[in-house]
């Protein structure tokens, strides 16, 4: 009996933990289709539809595209810079390597804002199959997921 008990607590501490890992990033359950994600830790909002996972576009038709977003009401929608996108990243997962609360998700990279300060013509993206970051040239067509400040 006593081990039965001992079971049943470690149970409930492991579906604690696990729960809580992402508790900083909380998905919005009243916009129709949760289509959005508030990273309480940070005070960002982030895009979270079917359009993270099917548009791929250069990385001046992304800035584009996130400034001209209406998503829950709110317009001031922007591409995130390399260290925002970073902390949507999970280092420990792999295919695909982002927090589990995101669920319109594709294993690959996402334009970042931030320029590459050696080349000026490529710009810093994050590898959401292995979490990795690299930068490529701004005319490539890779994958979008806007952000927007909560203040």
């Amino acid at each position: 009996m006593c081990s039965f008990k001992i079971k049943s607590i470690i149970i409930v501490i492991s579906i604690f933990f696990t729960l809580t890992i992402d508790a900083k990033m909380i998905r919005d359950v009243s916009v129709v289709d949760n289509q959005v994600i508030f990273d309480t830790t940070s005070n960002l909002m982030w895009q979270d539809d079917n359009d993270a996972t099917l548009n791929t576009k250069s990385w001046i038709d992304a800035i584009t595209y996130c400034e001209g977003l209406s998503k829950k009401s709110y317009i001031n929608w922007r591409l995130p810079n390399i260290n925002e996108l970073r902390t949507i990243s999970d280092d420990n997962k792999y295919n695909p390597s982002i927090s589990n609360v995101f669920q319109n998700i594709k294993s690959n990279r996402y334009w970042s804002s931030t320029t590459a300060s050696s080349k000026k013509n490529y710009a810093w993206v994050v590898n959401f199959n292995t979490s990795s970051e690299d930068y490529i040239s701004k005319s490539t067509e890779i994958y979008v997921r806007c952000v927007r400040d909560v203040n």
